[in-house]
């Protein structure tokens, strides 16, 4: 577990997002994007380069907490909240705005989402049913209950909760 710094920042010019667009995507999402982005630099790709490209993304996405509040907290979103929440949302906005061609993909198995995740994108490009993928993670834990119920479910290994208090 971390804790990351700014989590409400997000470059949406960058991307071409609306304040509207950028406000109703999940913040697991928003993340996804901007690091998915600089991982294909990081790996000495243009991501122009990506245009058009049968290239696969699959996201492993399991529980959203973002996407209680979306649905149930915040009614003033004229609809978009509906999209912007949704698990599959994560894939295909990468999909979207580097222009793949790929399957687009969000994978939720629960505790082996991102397993799952990583075999599907190795059987894609061994299969030929895509170039090259790009997978990722997302599971944002905001709220302490949370994790206590992970914890009391053994998902958790019990040292992480030794000094848990709630």
């Amino acid at each position: 577990m971390g804790i990351i710094d700014n989590l409400n920042k997000f470059d949406a010019n960058f991307f071409g997002l609306s304040f509207e667009e950028a406000h109703t995507l999940g913040l697991e999402t928003r993340m996804l994007l901007e690091h998915s982005y600089e991982a294909i630099i990081d790996a000495g790709i243009n991501p122009k380069q990506l245009r058009g490209k049968n290239t696969a993304v699959i996201i492993a996405a399991s529980f959203s907490e973002t996407q209680a509040k979306f649905l149930f907290e915040d009614f003033e979103m004229g609809g978009l909240n509906l999209i912007g929440c949704h698990k599959s949302t994560i894939a295909n906005m990468i999909s979207y705005h580097l222009d793949l061609k790929g399957p687009s993909y969000a994978i939720d198995t629960a505790c082996s989402s991102s397993f799952y995740a990583m075999a599907l994108g190795y059987h894609y490009i061994i299969s030929g049913k895509c170039e090259d993928a790009i997978i990722g993670a997302a599971q944002l834990c905001l709220n302490a209950t949370v994790n206590l119920q992970f914890a009391r479910l053994g998902i958790f290994i019990e040292t992480n909760f030794k000094n848990f208090v709630i």
